[in-house]
């Protein structure tokens, strides 16, 4: 008999096993059976409940490979499905096409009432698994909402708060080297320090922002509107009471920051109001000036510049034409739409609750070592390996992006329908556009700041 092996693993890897784990396992019992394996597919990442959004390619396949007198073997019943709509879709293309479904070392003819029966209910369970191991996430978002404890990633100047004993994370606490640069920021601000001064000399200082290889006026205006530095929760951009975390400044000092910085009057650029999408933004590959646009006597199309080193020059709509290629990629990928997108407490919940059973796991195996049925030594490298895996989730969480590209990347305004500030404030928050010299391997270099 013909047997054709799917795996799937979610990124949730502490509740079951790898696609490797899987694919031993479900060869012997191939080999127990005396199968001919046919066909391994795997999905990697890809969750298979009705709220995952993950695609499953290789699982999509099983219609054109399955044959008559098949056999599909899963590691368990949910490696194929946790939404029972979709168990209907493979239970019919089972039975057309005469396929045995064997999982967990049983072997089902879809065919048969009892076997439909009994398929179906541990789809029917491991459904309910997802639907309260989500509902419960949620219930907790909602009391960490009111009780106004963290969520998201943590901005500049905070990190994660993590329990001494355990390692488990247990809210948000000051950044040592970043705090004080925040403090820093809003008090020279308020003393009346420009933006583009404080980021020149934290530059010059070389003070490292997160993301990005230097300090801006721009990143430092939107740095200081952010509620969190008051220790104010907010939901949707919304602010909705204190938060549990320490202040860095006061809400006085807040209210002070948001009033200045969105004044209406308050004229925020050095010179003449930008005519270019990319004028001081885009970086110098040389020396990490931010360029500005050229107008040559001689020549009728403008050029960024570096006026630092003046090794880089380059048309501005060639750069441009690059970045808005980018932006239009940024509306055709599954990944950085869903970066975009993925503000609100019922998108966070996925990831949540991967968290959340990778903590139960590592509970358990901390138990297992307390009664003393595992070595010390063991449990510090799976701690190790669960603490990788919790920071590669919380990275994952969303941060509240721009209304202006949240509306660009869910279809409410198109890119050329926008101003030009509008267009700049875009390029800002989600690309790093470098001119490097001609000679370089990537003259232009663009890559994702989300």
């Amino acid at each position: 008999m013909r047997a054709v092996i799917y795996t799937r693993v979610s990124k949730d890897t502490a509740r079951g096993r790898s696609v490797a784990e899987q694919e031993a396992e479900c060869r012997r019992t191939c080999e127990h059976n005396g199968w001919q394996i046919a066909e391994v597919l795997v999905d990697n990442d890809a969750g298979a409940s009705r709220w995952s959004r993950a695609k499953r390619p290789s699982y999509d396949r099983l219609a054109e490979i399955l044959q008559s007198g098949d056999v599909l073997v899963t590691w368990e019943a949910s490696r194929a499905q946790r939404d029972l709509a979709a168990y209907n879709d493979l239970r019919q293309l089972c039975t057309e096409r005469d396929v045995l479904w064997c999982y967990s070392g049983r072997v089902f003819d879809l065919s048969r009432s009892d076997d439909r029966f009994m398929t179906l209910l541990d789809i029917g369970l491991a459904e309910k698994e997802v639907d309260q191991t989500r509902e419960r996430v949620l219930r907790t978002l909602r009391a960490n909402l009111e009780a106004g404890k963290p969520h998201g990633r943590n901005a500049y100047g905070y990190r994660v708060a993590r329990d001494p004993d355990s390692g488990r994370t247990i809210g948000r606490e000051l950044h040592p080297d970043e705090a004080p640069i925040v403090r820093e920021v809003a008090d020279r601000f308020l003393g009346g320090e420009s933006l583009y001064s404080i980021a020149r000399d934290l530059n010059e200082r070389g003070v490292p922002p997160r993301q990005t290889n230097r300090w801006t006026g721009t990143a430092l205006s939107k740095m200081l509107k952010k509620p969190v530095y008051a220790a104010l929760r907010t939901h949707n951009d919304e602010v909705t009471g204190p938060g549990t975390w320490p202040a860095i400044v006061t809400e006085d000092e807040y209210h002070r920051l948001r009033a200045i910085l969105t004044d209406p009057a308050r004229k925020t650029s050095r010179g003449t109001k930008a005519v270019s999408l990319l004028s001081g933004i885009a970086l110098c590959g040389v020396c990490d000036t931010p360029l500005l646009t050229k107008r040559h006597h001689q020549r009728r199309r403008p050029s960024y510049a570096c006026t630092e080193c003046h090794k880089v020059s380059r048309l501005v709509d060639v750069v441009d034409t690059e970045a808005e290629r980018w932006i239009a990629k940024l509306l055709n990928d599954d990944r950085v739409r869903a970066r975009v997108l993925q503000t609100d407490d019922t998108d966070a919940a996925d990831v949540l609750a991967k968290i959340e059973a990778v903590r139960a796991r590592w509970d358990e195996f901390a138990i297992e070592a307390a009664d003393g049925n595992i070595s010390a030594r063991a449990f510090a490298q799976m701690e190790s390996r669960w603490q990788t895996e919790i920071d590669a989730l919380e990275a994952q969480l969303p941060t509240a992006e721009d209304p202006a590209l949240r509306e660009l990347v869910d279809g409410r305004t198109a890119w050329e329908n926008m101003s030009l500030e509008t267009q700049r404030d875009i390029v800002r928050s989600v690309l790093v556009v470098t001119v490097n010299p001609m000679a370089a391997e990537k003259p232009i270099d663009v890559r994702w700041r989300i």
